[in-house]
């Protein structure tokens, strides 16, 4: 079974930018969003990615681990599911990507009410997975549920 297994931490500084490799534009919303009586136990995500778009359940654990399943679909189905389907506000995002000590780290630079918001992400191969912290990830917020994103896309 596909599982997700990420650390998420706030950005201390910008000395993380020289080494950005490469950027995405992101713009994605929920049809589907956890409720706080946890009824509904999972999270359905649209997402468009420059000119690729998918669709994603992840189940509601919080945690390091979660069940993600991820698939991809039509771009122009994307951007109508987008437009009249969500039922949250649409989070734009430039997903900065960063090599470090021979892992990918991912900068989330949040646009529009987020911003200036940035989390530096890091996927993992298992829960018990060492790695090093780069000097520009401050502060820990894996297990913070307001800055996930389902939390960022309810409407305020």
């Amino acid at each position: 079974m596909p599982r997700e297994i990420e650390r998420k931490f706030l950005i201390k500084d910008n000395s993380w930018r020289p080494h950005i490799d490469s950027t995405q534009q992101i713009a994605q919303g929920y049809l589907v969003l956890p409720d706080t009586e946890q009824t509904i136990k999972s999270s359905v995500r649209i997402r468009i990615t420059d000119n690729n778009a998918y669709i994603t359940i992840k189940s509601l654990e919080l945690g390091i681990s979660r069940d993600e399943f991820e698939y991809p679909i039509p771009i122009e189905e994307a951007r109508h599911m987008l437009k009249n389907l969500c039922i949250s506000s649409i989070i734009e995002k430039k997903r900065h990507h960063i090599p470090y000590n021979n892992k990918q780290w991912t900068v989330d630079e949040f646009m529009g009410k987020h911003h200036p918001l940035l989390i530096a992400e890091i996927e993992l191969q298992s829960e018990q997975e060492n790695i090093k912290i780069p000097q520009w990830a401050g502060k820990e917020v894996t297990n913070c549920i307001k800055y996930h994103n389902t939390e960022l896309s309810k409407k305020q």
